[in-house]
């Protein structure tokens, strides 16, 4: 949907970037905060005995994926950002 709303023709192109940013903002979020609403949720889905670590830190590689999306997310919207102001000055 996100993508659609930004190669579409439309008269409000500004609409489009936020709504797209909103839908992947409330998709990648929930991993950073649903152990605080549902506190027998985990972050792994994989076997609870075989729990990834990364030296000696437990590392769950869909967080990380989450994080980087998030990244991605912010950038485009900060780069378009920048682009909407140059344009209207």
């Amino acid at each position: 949907m996100g993508i659609w709303l930004l190669w579409r023709q439309s008269k409000e192109p500004e609409i489009a970037i936020i709504v797209a940013a909103m839908v992947s903002l409330s998709f990648w979020t929930p991993f950073f905060y649903i152990t605080f609403l549902l506190p027998s949720a985990t972050l792994w889905a994989g076997d609870p005995a075989r729990v990834p670590h990364l030296g000696s830190s437990v590392f769950y590689p869909n967080v990380a994926v989450a994080g980087l999306f998030l990244v991605l997310t912010a950038a485009a919207y900060w780069i378009y950002g920048g682009r909407r102001s140059a344009s209207n000055g």
